[in-house]
C-alpha cells in the first residue's frame, strides 16, 4: 500500500488517540463507549487499505511461522476462558498490536519515512513536555480535578494518586503524561527515543531535533522507570554505542550531572531529596526496594501454576485484566510479560512468542549487515532502529506485564514494521532490477 497524504492523516490520528486514550476516554470521558473504539476502527481502515498488498513471500520467514503457530495456542487460551467478555478485553490487547505489525510491515511509504518519524517525534516531545509541566507545575491535584482516583495519605495528610505514581516511597510524583502508569510512559518515550537516535541522520535533520531528544529524555528519566533505565543502558552500551551522535558532550552531561548531583547530596545531608534518590538507587540494585523485593515471590506463584497447567489457565487472571480482581479463584500479578503469556496460552505459547520475537531481531540484523554491504545506509540504520527496538522491549517486558499494555506494544510493533517494510519493498525491487 503506497503512502498518500490522507493515510499519513489517519496513521497520525491512530497514534495520538493511542496516546491519549486513557487521559481523554478513560479518565475524562468516563471510557465513554462512543470514543472507546475509534482507536480500533482506524486500524481497521488501515488494515484494509493494506490487504490487497500482501506478498506472498512473507510467509516464508520463520518469525511469521513463530506468530502463526503462537496463534494455535491463543486459541487454546481463548476456550479456556470464562467469559466472552474477557477473550475480548484481554484477547483485544494481544490481537490490536499485531494487526499494527501486519499493517506497517505492508506498508509502502514511498521514501517518505522522515514525514512519519518528524510527526511521532515532535508528538512524543509534546507528551514529555505535557508530563513535566503536570508533575512539576500543575501537580497531582490537577489529575485529582480530571478525575483520577485519589486516596486519603495518613503519612502525608493529603490525598494521593496510586502508587505507582510516585516512586521510592518519597512522594515525588514520576512522570506519567496521558498514560496510565509511568513504566507505560517510559517505555514509550524510551521507544521513540532509542529509534530516533539511531535514525537521526535519516530522518528529521532540523536542528531542533536535538531539542527534542532532550525533552524526551528528560521526561523519560523522570518516569524513573527501572527496568526501562535497565533497557535503555543495555542497547546504548553493547548496541547503537557508534550510531549515537555529540558523544563528546554526552559524556561531558553526565560527569557535571553526577558532580552537581553529589554535591547536592553533601550540602543537603542524609535527610536530603538527592541522598534520598541515592539510597533508592542503591536498594533497587539491592532488591530491597518494595516495589523490586517482592518481585522473586510473585515471579515465582505465576510459574509454579504454569508448571501445573502447561497449556496455561485461560484468559482474564493477570494482572490489571484479571476479570474479578483477586477475587477470582486463580489470580496472579505476574510482573513479567513472559509469565502472563504463557499463564494465558501455555508454554507453547510463551516460546512461539519469544520465537517471533528473536526471529524479528535475527531478520533485521541479517539486513543490516546486507545493506551496510550494499552501500543503503537509510536500509542499515532503519535495521538497527528495528532490532534494538525489539530488544528494549523483550528486556522492559521481563519486569512488567506490558504484553497487556496495548498502547507501548502497538507503537513498538509500529516502528519494529516499518524497519521490516523497508527491508521487504526494497529486496523485492533490487530482485526486479537483477531480472
Amino acid at each position: 500500500m503506497k503512502m498518500t497524504r490522507k493515510k499519513r492523516i489517519i496513521i497520525g490520528l491512530l497514534l495520538i488517540f493511542l496516546m491519549v486514550n486513557y487521559m481523554v476516554v478513560t479518565i475524562i470521558l468516563k471510557d465513554s463507549s462512543a470514543f472507546k473504539y475509534i482507536r480500533d476502527i482506524l486500524l481497521l481502515v488501515l488494515v484494509g487499505c493494506v490487504i490487497g498488498s500482501i506478498r506472498c513471500k512473507m510467509t516464508r520467514q520463520w518469525y511469521v511461522v513463530a506468530l502463526v503457530f503462537f496463534g494455535f495456542f491463543f486459541l487454546i487460551g481463548v476456550l479456556q476462558t470464562d467469559s466472552v467478555k474477557e477473550i475480548i478485553v484481554v484477547g483485544r490487547r494481544y490481537l490490536f498490536p499485531l494487526l499494527v505489525f501486519f499493517f506497517a510491515i505492508n506498508l509502502n511509504v514511498n521514501g517518505k519515512e522522515e514525514k512519519i518519524f518528524k510527526f511521532l517525534l515532535i508528538f512524543t516531545a509534546l507528551l514529555s513536555l505535557f508530563g513535566i509541566i503536570q508533575v512539576y507545575i500543575l501537580g497531582d491535584s490537577f489529575l485529582e480535578k480530571l478525575g483520577y482516583p485519589m486516596s486519603y495519605s495518613p503519612y502525608y495528610k493529603r490525598n494521593f494518586l496510586g502508587n505507582s505514581f510516585y516512586f521510592g516511597g518519597l512522594g515525588i510524583q514520576r512522570v506519567v503524561s496521558t498514560l496510565s502508569s509511568a513504566n507505560i510512559c517510559g517505555l514509550i518515550l524510551g521507544l521513540v527515543f532509542v529509534y530516533s537516535l539511531v535514525c537521526h541522520k535519516v530522518f528529521v535533520k532540523r536542528k531542533y531535533k536535538v531539542l527534542l531528544y532532550l525533552i524526551i529524555l528528560l521526561g523519560y528519566l523522570l518516569t524513573f522507570s527501572r527496568s526501562n533505565f535497565l533497557a535503555l543502558f543495555f542497547v546504548l552500551v553493547f548496541l547503537i554505542w557508534k550510531y549515537i551522535p555529540y558523544k563528546k558532550y554526552i559524556l561531558l552531561g553526565l560527569m557535571l550531572a553526577a558532580l552537581a548531583f553529589v554535591a547536592v547530596s553533601i550540602i543537603q545531608g542524609s535527610g536530603g531529596i538527592a541522598y534520598r534518590i541515592f539510597r533508592w538507587v542503591i536498594d533497587s540494585f539491592q532488591a530491597k526496594d518494595t516495589s523490586a523485593a517482592g518481585r522473586g515471590g510473585i515471579w515465582l506463584e505465576a510459574f509454579n501454576q504454569v508448571k501445573i497447567s502447561p497449556l496455561g489457565i485461560g484468559f482474564g487472571h493477570v494482572g490489571g485484566v484479571a476479570g474479578f480482581g483477586s477475587s477470582k479463584e486463580l489470580y496472579f500479578s505476574a510482573e513479567n510479560s513472559y509469565l502472563a503469556i504463557a499463564l494465558e496460552t501455555g508454554w507453547g505459547g510463551l516460546i512461539s512468542y519469544i520465537a517471533f520475537l528473536i526471529g524479528i531481531v535475527l531478520y533485521l540484523f541479517d539486513y543490516s549487515r546486507r545493506c551496510k554491504r550494499e552501500g543503503d545506509y537509510k536500509g542499515n540504520r532503519l535495521c538497527v532502529a528495528g532490532y534494538t527496538t525489539a530488544i528494549y522491549l523483550m528486556i522492559v517486558m521481563f519486569f512488567s506485564n506490558h504484553i497487556h499494555d496495548m498502547e507501548a506494544m502497538a507503537l513498538a510493533y509500529f516502528l519494529i514494521g516499518i524497519s521490516i517494510s523497508y527491508v521487504r519493498r526494497n529486496r523485492v525491487m533490487r530482485g526486479k532490477n537483477n531480472e
